[in-house]
C-alpha cells in the first residue's frame, strides 16, 4: 500500500482529498499526513477532528511532515498555489516522494527546469494535474491527425467565455497577479481556469506521441477589463513550431457563457472536443462521436497512471509529464513576452455588483468560433 500525504484541506485540495480516499477504499493507498496551516486547522476545526480519528497525522509546515515521513513517505498530492508549485515539489521528491503537483507546472520555465532536473536526480515521478492529457481519446486523436485520418491538420482554435464574478479575484492573495511574492506566476484564463485546453491544443499538435508543440511567436491581443495585474481577456495567436497556428480566445468577462470548444480543422473536416465529447464533423457525411473518457475518467486514469507507476513501473493509463507541461509554461512566458496588456476603456466596460461584462464581447467571441480567426484578425479591438 502507497504511503501518501496531502498538502492543504480547502479548495481543490477536497478534490485530491477525494482522490487519496477513493484509492484508501480500494486498497491502493494509505492516507498518512496532512499539513494545513494553523489558521486553516482553527476554521476547519471539525474536519482536522475527523482526520485524527481517521489516524491521519496531522503537520502546520511541510518542512515537519516530510522530515517525520522520510523513508516511508511515497507519494505527495500538491493542489497549491503557482507560487509553490516548483518549492513543494523540490521539497516532495528530496524527501523520496513521488508528486501530483496541480498545473500549471510552474510561473516560469527556469522554475519548470529546476523541477525536471531534480525527478531526474532523486529517480521519481512527477505528474502534473493536466487531466485531459489521461483520456484516451486524446491520444487517439493525435495520432489519427498525425496519420491523416481525418484529413490534413490545417488550424487549432479555442474559444469560450466563462463568467467569473468579481469573488474569483478575491479567493486568495495571487489571484489575478503576474508576481506573487517576488515569484512570476502570470495568473489568467490561458495560465488557469483554461489552461487545460492550451496544454491539449499544444500536445495534440506536437509531432511525436509524447511530446506537445513549442510556440515560436505570439501576436494578437490581451485585455484587462478589471482591476488586477494580469488580463481576463485575451485572443492570440501562436505560432507553433510545427508550422500550424493555434488561435485561442477567452474571457471572464461576460454575464453570458459561451461554452469551451477546442476545434481541429482539417480540409476534410472539424475535430470538436469539450470536457464531455470529441466529435467528427465532415464536410461531407454525419457527425461521428469519437469520446472514450470525459474530464473525469481522466481524473481517474492520471491517478491510476501515477500509483501504477509507483508500483509497477509502468501503466497503460496516459499522464501529463513535465515535458508536456513545460510546453505550456513556456507558451505562457512568451505571450508575456511579446504581448502588452492592454487596459480597456470605461466606456466598453458595464460594471455590476458581481461581475464585469466587456461590451461587444459575445458578437466578437462567436465571430472568432464561426472564422477560426483572432479579434485582431477579425479587425476588432476594445481599446
Amino acid at each position: 500500500m502507497i504511503e501518501a500525504c496531502l498538502v492543504g484541506l480547502t479548495g481543490y485540495a477536497q478534490t485530491h482529498l477525494g482522490w487519496i480516499r477513493e484509492n484508501q477504499a480500494k486498497g491502493r493507498i494509505r492516507f498518512r499526513s496532512i499539513t494545513i496551516l494553523p489558521s486553516e486547522q482553527e476554521r476547519e476545526a471539525d474536519a482536522v477532528a475527523s482526520l485524527i480519528e481517521e489516524g491521519v497525522k496531522i503537520f502546520s509546515s511541510t518542512a515537519s511532515m516530510f522530515e517525520e515521513g522520510r523513508g516511508q513517505l511515497q507519494l505527495c498530492f500538491l493542489p497549491t498555489s503557482i507560487a509553490s508549485h516548483k518549492t513543494l515539489t523540490l521539497e516532495a521528491l528530496e524527501a523520496g516522494c513521488h508528486v501530483l503537483v496541480e498545473k500549471p507546472l510552474a510561473g516560469s520555465s527556469a522554475e519548470a527546469r529546476e523541477i525536471m532536473d531534480a525527478r531526474d536526480r532523486y529517480e521519481r515521478m512527477v505528474v502534473v494535474g493536466f487531466q485531459d492529457l489521461s483520456r484516451r481519446d486524446i491520444h487517439v486523436i493525435k495520432a489519427g491527425l498525425q496519420e491523416g485520418h481525418w484529413g490534413n491538420l490545417e488550424s487549432i482554435n479555442f474559444t469560450a467565455v466563462w463568467p467569473r464574478h468579481h469573488t474569483y479575484y478575491q479567493r486568495n492573495d495571487w489571484a489575478g497577479k503576474l508576481q506573487h511574492r517576488g515569484l512570476t506566476i502570470n495568473d489568467s484564463p490561458a495560465n488557469n481556469a483554461t489552461a487545460h485546453y492550451l496544454n491539449m491544443g499544444l500536445f495534440v499538435a506536437g509531432d511525436q506521441p509524447n511530446l506537445s508543440a513549442e510556440v515560436a511567436s505570439v501576436d494578437g491581443d490581451l485585455y484587462r477589463c478589471r482591476e488586477i495585474e494580469s488580463f481576463d481577456t485575451m485572443s492570440v495567436r501562436f505560432k507553433l513550431n510545427t508550422g500550424l497556428h493555434l488561435r485561442y480566445s477567452v474571457s471572464h468577462s461576460s454575464s453570458h457563457q459561451l461554452p469551451e470548444e477546442l476545434s481541429f480543422r482539417t480540409d476534410e473536416g472539424e475535430l470538436k472536443v469539450s470536457s464531455r465529447s470529441i466529435l467528427w464533423h465532415p464536410r461531407m457525411g454525419a457527425v461521428e462521436d469519437l469520446t472514450v473518457d470525459n474530464v473525469n475518467d481522466g481524473r481517474r486514469h492520471m491517478v491510476d497512471s501515477l500509483l501504477d507507476h509507483i508500483e509497477n513501473g509502468s501503466s497503460t493509463w496516459p499522464h501529463c509529464s513535465l515535458e508536456i507541461a513545460d510546453s505550456h509554461v513556456k507558451a505562457i512566458e512568451k505571450m508575456h513576452e511579446q504581448l502588452t496588456i492592454q487596459t480597456v476603456d470605461e466606456e466598453s466596460v458595464i460594471q455590476s455588483d458581481n461581475i464585469t461584462c466587456l461590451q461587444g464581447l459575445d458578437h466578437a467571441m462567436d465571430l472568432a468560433r464561426k472564422e477560426g480567426l483572432t479579434f485582431r484578425e477579425l479587425d476588432l479591438s476594445f481599446t
